[in-house]
């Protein structure tokens, strides 16, 4: 476990620099909520002793997303250890059944949570991920479910994904199962397409732009993201809408997904406003 500063990891929840004074304050408030809210025990003898209560949040990998967000609240709640009490500590792990693993035997205190995921072990949908304890502390921010198409491939909207060769995801992931879903309510078989794929990571980049391999993926990550940035620079490529009253549908029916505007301020060479899907990040405790 590692206890971060604030000045390397805050920027991965403060949205611009201008903003960066009233998102500090709203997101203190809400760290200082949350801490009631799990009822960790701190006496005022222990607080008068310099005796703190420990905070320790699961979150990712280290060199994923949730690792630098989950710093990023710890700099906060530390900054003020001195007015509460706690002291919060970053737990690398490797993934969600580690988290899950890691709440049920006291060794964590609250982990980060992708929302879909948050609904799946809520219900039970997923074998031996059951976790009906888990409460909600706080929304982070949405991460945009994009469709992106290899420039030069012919893709404006979803229809013109017929006979397209297409990443959806690894196999077993949150990602392609949404994938195949987004693709359902649009009206495509597996039969639709040249060939379904799952990729991750840098293999989508050189799929996409370099070998010519596939002709679009979807590809959930926060807004503006750098991979996103370097296909779109590198390619070309373009971010395809996922929108219309089938998706509202597909909204109503899972109330983990969202409906989001990806300004076209977001990326250098996108030209308009892109409506798609999102999930939200959230942060969750059990008692």
């Amino acid at each position: 476990m590692t206890r971060p500063t604030l000045n390397r990891t805050v920027a991965a929840v403060l949205p611009t620099r201008a903003k960066a004074g009233r998102s500090l304050a709203c997101l203190v408030a809400l760290m200082f909520a949350s801490l009631a809210m799990l009822g960790l025990p701190q006496s005022a003898d222990a607080q008068q002793n310099g005796i703190r209560a420990r905070l320790i949040i699961g979150t990712g990998p280290v060199n994923g997303p949730n690792y630098a967000v989950g710093g990023a609240i710890c700099s906060i709640i530390n900054a003020h250890s001195a007015d509460h009490g706690y002291e919060c500590w970053v737990m690398p792990t490797n993934g969600i059944r580690e988290n899950i693993l890691g709440m049920q035997n006291g060794r964590i205190s609250a982990f980060l949570i992708q929302s879909d995921w948050q609904s799946y072990i809520y219900n039970g949908d997923i074998s031996g991920l059951r976790l009906t304890t888990l409460r909600h502390l706080f929304s982070l921010q949405p991460r945009a479910i994009m469709l992106v198409a290899r420039g030069g491939a012919e893709i404006a909207e979803m229809g013109d994904l017929k006979d397209k060769r297409i990443s959806l995801g690894p196999d077993g992931s949150g990602q392609r199962v949404l994938s195949e879903a987004i693709l359902r309510v649009a009206g495509f078989a597996q039969s639709s397409f040249r060939g379904t794929f799952g990729l991750r990571g840098q293999e989508i980049y050189k799929a996409l732009c370099i070998d010519e391999s596939i002709d679009a993926a979807f590809i959930p990550a926060n807004v503006p993201s750098a991979a996103i940035q370097q296909m779109i620079l590198g390619c070309g490529a373009t971010i395809v809408p996922i929108a219309g009253q089938s998706f509202d549908r597909l909204i109503r029916d899972n109330p983990y997904l969202s409906e989001v505007t990806i300004p076209s301020t977001a990326y250098e060479g996108l030209e308009n406003d892109i409506n798609t899907l999102a999930f939200s990040s959230t942060r969750r405790h059990t008692r």
